[in-house]
């Protein structure tokens, strides 16, 4: 199962797409309701039978918010064996016309938010690589 952050956006949808093809099942999270339940279904169409859901209303910045659809993720789809950590926050500016307030938010979206993804995700990967354990001896 792929645990993905930004997952509606055109980067990440692709990417989770391309695994969802290859026999993956996933969850998107973002923070538009709507845009994250459309393209949850659109990925879904990569393959037959694809579990995929998408929740809104996720702000990385916020754990309570990301811990929320972690637990949702795990409770439904059963585990979480990949992550991707994209949301990211943006401002097409010239950096002159890019107030602190806006930076703020970017450095907050893209590096905090990336820390609390791989935070609340690691204990589920952790129980996936024992579960999946392959030896090393070929």
């Amino acid at each position: 199962m792929v645990f993905c952050t930004g997952g509606s956006g055109s980067i990440c949808s692709a990417q989770v797409r391309a695994l969802v093809y290859l026999g993956a099942n996933a969850c998107i999270v973002g923070r538009n309701v709507e845009k994250a339940e459309r393209v949850a279904k659109n990925i879904a169409t990569a393959r037959k039978d694809a579990l995929v859901i998408g929740i809104g209303s996720v702000d990385v910045r916020k754990v309570e918010s990301l811990q929320s659809a972690v637990e949702k993720c795990v409770k439904e789809l059963g585990g979480i064996d990949f992550v991707i950590a994209g949301a990211a926050g943006n401002f097409l500016a010239p950096i002159r016309s890019l107030s602190p307030n806006a930076f703020k938010s970017v450095i907050d979206i893209d590096v905090l938010g990336s820390y609390n993804t791989a935070k609340l995700t690691l204990p589920y990967l952790i129980e996936s690589a024992a579960k999946h354990k392959v030896s090393s001896h070929m």
